[in-house]
């Protein structure tokens, strides 16, 4: 009976885990990003700064700056996408990339390997990428690793339009 309860709780984790495989497989907008100092949700239109974990805090003082980085932010982002195949292919708009991935769904970490053509050189650029990942609801949601590394980014899957 014992025997019989572990292997039940050994499948049943197993295909938990297998889950984020085929959940992850469609087009993800993106929804909102945020680190320590700052919290931008697109769909509510909104940017919080948290001017005290800021380098900086004086430079987002006027409500002008405000309003035109999160005008920055709305441009860039508003139609930002990945999207995930089930062949193993990724696109991402950002900056016109392709490539393959794959997911380690014990660690939560996507493998990108990136594929772009620089716009001026032509020349391929191929880069590979461990992201850290975790889903929030019906959101994925990119881990920052701290540093330099940038903002959390929440997606939600989209219809492609």
């Amino acid at each position: 009976m014992k025997g019989i309860s572990i292997i039940l709780c050994l499948l049943a984790a197993a295909a938990s885990f297998a889950q984020d495989s085929q959940k992850l497989v469609g087009r993800w907008k993106v929804v909102a990003m945020y680190n320590a100092s700052i919290y931008f949700d697109l769909q509510k239109d909104s940017l919080f700064l948290e001017k005290s974990k800021m380098e900086n805090p004086l430079e987002f003082e006027s409500d002008s700056v405000q309003l035109r980085t999160k005008s920055f932010l709305k441009e860039i982002f508003a139609n930002s996408y990945y999207e995930f195949k089930n062949d193993g292919s990724f696109e991402e708009n950002l900056d016109d990339t392709k490539g393959t991935y794959s997911v380690d769904e014990a660690a939560k970490v996507i493998t990108v390997k990136r594929e772009r053509k620089n716009k001026s050189t032509g020349e391929l650029i191929t880069g590979n990428e461990n992201i850290p990942y975790s889903f929030k609801g019906n959101r994925l949601v990119f881990l920052s690793k701290g540093g330099d590394d940038g903002p959390n980014v929440e997606f939600e899957k989209k219809e492609k339009e």
